[in-house]
């Protein structure tokens, strides 16, 4: 029985997440008139593709066709697993991410544990991921990200303590079967896996555990490569065009697109995050005081938790996102919040205020440090869960309904897919390029402008756009023969990329019929969501050079 007591800290904490969770549904519930809604389009891309490969064997946000939109197979394999076993569901993706927010926090108290942190500050840390990661926000998102925070902790602490163990390199031990068996389902999950590999693939070859350090850089290439080879074999890029499209907005014509790619872009991004721009810094501070006080040498779990994690934060600064709804660096922020109160765990336990009380202020300084920016994100995240839930029933949910209702059986032009393609059975002509790859390959190669809109919108058979025209003024505009025939715009938008969505004629004729079927169904739109006939600005959005 007291063996059980010591878990109360990792019960509480999981209690506290799974209520906040329930209290955040019923927030977007109740926004929404008794709708629950994902407050990401994305997750909708995700929920399409597995349900079209548990039912059809089709990988695909069409029943009938194959479409490489998602950096995260493992993700949308495990739901559609579920919905073959399980019977489909909308709330799947939910429970599933709620779980594994539990898997998150019960990784993170074992390392508290076998630290010998105390259960009081076991659950104020456990308690700071909840909050600041944030992980009810990211559960409601029913994506990927909080099973990618919990392999990245995982995999930080067996790849740490395999290289401060200080025997002959050889075979692999458990640990190293472990953390090989561990690191392509990391890839898997998220491509931003790969940054940790490489920081542990380094490391093990300084440590010259080549072997390993081979194996385990071609485990985590695997998914990569297996899920290029079956994108080729279907015509499409090696890579998922979520990452093309991202890829596609970079150049290196002049000097400062050079400097941006050679370590720039992690500069500016730091800039954008001071959230992990203080996590970095206590995490520097936190090695100094460890050292300080265990008088350990470089190869030891903490330090090299450190390490690891310092570079994957500068690789991912570099070569991939931040922010959009807290969720592309939440895998830093848990693991770096753990790996931090691991560090001070040991300065706090070792000083007093009357030995050295510089020490111990220092410990108290660094975690408040931390602190700062992500519970400052962490609030933020709290507050508007709910209305980026009633953002994506107003505007994208409502566009499925508009379409199924009226071209169900035609092609539209879009550049959000994600609920349209699950609410509804229009075949979707995806002009930012994630479920299309002739839109990818134009963008790609930089020749994506109104001209070649206009010839692709012809082959596909498009009868109307639904789109946010500000997206396509860098490479030239919308096709000028495109007509703007009304708006939708929100009142209080805080996720969707544009507060005002255009809708287009496109086929001949479809001007009229288009007019009116908007203003039939202006009248079922849901409060927040302000109509209007095409104002200047989208009309101009559509001239070249704009």
């Amino acid at each position: 029985m007291r063996k059980l007591w010591s878990f109360w800290p990792l019960a509480a904490a999981v209690a506290v997440f799974l209520l906040d969770v329930w209290y955040l549904y019923g927030a977007i519930v109740t926004k929404t008139g008794g709708t629950f809604t994902y407050p990401l389009d994305d997750s909708y891309i995700h929920m399409a593709v597995a349900r079209n490969l548990a039912v059809r064997g089709v990988w695909g946000i069409r029943p009938d066709a194959f479409a490489s939109c998602s950096s995260s197979p493992l993700w949308t394999l495990l739901l559609a697993a579920i919905y073959k076993l399980a019977g489909f569901s909308e709330f799947l993706p939910l429970l599933l991410a709620s779980a594994c927010g539990v898997g998150l926090l019960a990784a993170v108290f074992a390392l508290l544990r076998r630290y010998r942190v105390g259960g009081a500050a076991s659950l104020a840390l456990l308690l700071a991921v909840v909050f600041l990661t944030p992980m009810p926000a990211l559960a409601l998102a029913g994506l990927e990200h909080l099973l990618h925070a919990l392999l990245t902790v995982l995999a930080l602490d067996a790849g740490a303590r395999l290289l401060a163990d200080p025997s002959a390199p050889g075979q692999p031990r458990r640990g190293g079967l472990f953390l090989l068996l561990l690191l392509p389902f990391l890839v898997a999950t998220r491509y931003e896996g790969l940054f940790l590999a490489a920081a542990l693939a380094v490391l093990l070859l300084l440590r010259k555990r080549f072997l390993l350090a081979l194996v385990g850089a071609a485990g985590a290439a695997l998914p990569v490569v297996v899920y290029g080879w079956v994108s080729r074999a279907h015509g499409w890029l090696f890579l998922p065009n979520s990452i093309v499209a991202k890829k596609a907005q970079f150049s290196l014509n002049h000097l400062g697109d050079a400097f941006f790619a050679l370590g720039g872009r992690a500069l500016a991004q730091l800039g954008w995050s001071p959230y992990l721009v203080s996590l970095l810094l206590a995490l520097g501070l936190g090695v100094y005081l460890h050292r300080r006080a265990v008088g350990k040498g470089f190869w030891e779990p903490l330090t090299l938790m450190t390490i690891l994690l310092g570079a994957t934060a500068l690789m991912h600064l570099q070569c991939a996102g931040i922010g959009w709804f807290f969720r592309y660096d939440a895998y830093l922020m848990a693991a770096g919040l753990a790996v931090l109160a691991l560090l001070l765990s040991a300065p706090v336990r070792s000083v007093s205020l009357a030995d050295t009380p510089w020490l111990a202020l220092a410990a108290a300084g660094a975690f408040a440090l931390a602190m700062i920016y992500p519970a400052l994100r962490g609030f933020d995240a709290q507050r508007h869960a709910a209305l980026a839930g009633k953002n994506i029933f107003q505007q994208q949910c409502q566009m499925a309904r508009f379409i199924e209702t009226y071209y169900g059986d035609s092609c539209v032009a879009l550049n959000d897919i994600g609920a349209v393609a699950f609410y509804s059975r229009t075949r979707c002509f995806d002009l930012w390029g994630l479920a299309d790859r002739s839109t990818a390959s134009a963008r790609l190669e930089k020749r994506f402008g109104p001209s070649v809109i206009a010839r692709l919108a012809k082959e596909n058979n498009v009868r109307i756009a639904i789109v946010y025209p500000e997206w396509f003024r860098p490479s030239g505009g919308l096709p000028p023969e495109w007509r703007g025939v009304g708006q939708w715009e929100l009142s209080d938008n805080y996720i969707c990329a544009g507060k005002m969505v255009t809708f287009y004629a496109v086929g001949a004729g479809a001007a009229d019929e288009l007019r009116r079927n908007l203003a039939e169904f202006s009248r079922a739109l849901p409060p927040g969501v302000n109509v209007y006939p095409p104002r200047l600005d989208a009309r101009l959005a559509t001239r070249p050079g704009r």
